[in-house]
């Protein structure tokens, strides 16, 4: 998110650190978030492809082999440190070296991503970690994020100035376009001529209104009696193509109002 990517794959030998260069990263840009993957694993999130074999990559620490512990940290300069360990109690017949294969991200250093964009990479990082419960109100943050930020670009585009933009926002708290579902409705409408609602963006809204009250069901309006609600790895992964799918249709609607 924000971001390009790189996967590979690379052998060490166990007990020992190794860094690896990224071919063509430097300077301007830094390793972002480092996923690995035993190519002999099958289990995880999310998948990715590498020579028509699906494999799942984890954020680190993983097991290879059964008996030795790898981990990943970015190091600068467009570098990967690697760390290899034996687990305690594998003396017998330890490997001597390991396969491993990774996934990372590289972006540019110094620069300030827009909040939505933070907010999706935080949202990846957390479902990559199976922290499926913290990954709906990051998904959340992010689309309102976009939404207004689109919604005050179009406006810059079409002509209005600072102050009278803040003045619409003003406007918009105090009055129906509070919320993210009226904002979409009406705001949409009234600075683009369409609104998420219209007949040819309805199901993307339908798909989104449904992730906000599953999100608001399971963690917002908690009883104080209640369990907070359990999210699974499919759920996670619905609910942020969901989100996707719907800053797209904020995004095209913008554009078209431009």
């Amino acid at each position: 998110m924000g971001a390009f990517a790189n996967s590979d794959t690379a052998t060490f030998e166990v007990g020992k650190t190794h860094e690896v260069g990224l071919m063509g990263v430097g300077g301007d840009f830094e390793v972002g978030e480092i996923r690995l993957w035993d190519l002999s694993d099958a289990a995880g999130v999310p998948s990715d492809k590498l020579d028509d074999t699906v494999v799942r990559a984890h954020t680190g620490p993983i097991e290879v082999n059964s008996s030795v512990v790898v981990d990943a940290v970015p190091l600068g300069g467009g570098e990967i440190g690697f760390i290899t360990s034996l687990k305690d109690g594998e003396s017998e017949n330890p490997p001597e070296e390991v396969e491993v294969g990774y996934h990372n991200t590289i972006h540019l250093a110094n620069i300030d991503d827009p909040a939505w964009i933070e907010l999706m990479r935080e949202a990846s990082s957390a479902l990559h970690s199976a922290n499926f419960m913290a990954v709906l109100p990051l998904l959340s943050a992010a689309f309102e994020n976009h939404l207004y930020r689109q919604l005050y670009r179009t406006m810059r585009i079409q002509g209005k100035s600072e102050v009278q933009i803040e003045e619409i926002f003003d406007e918009c708290r105090r009055g129906r376009f509070l919320s993210w579902e009226e904002t979409v409705k009406h705001g949409l409408k009234t600075v683009t001529g369409t609104s998420m609602v219209d007949d040819e963006y309805h199901s993307s809204y339908d798909s989104y209104l449904g992730f906000k009250r599953e999100r608001d069901n399971a963690i917002v309006h908690v009883g104080y009696d209640e369990n907070a609600g359990q999210i699974s790895m499919e759920e996670a992964v619905e609910h942020f193509n969901t989100t996707i799918e719907a800053i797209v249709t904020i995004f095209e609607i913008c554009m078209k109002g431009r």
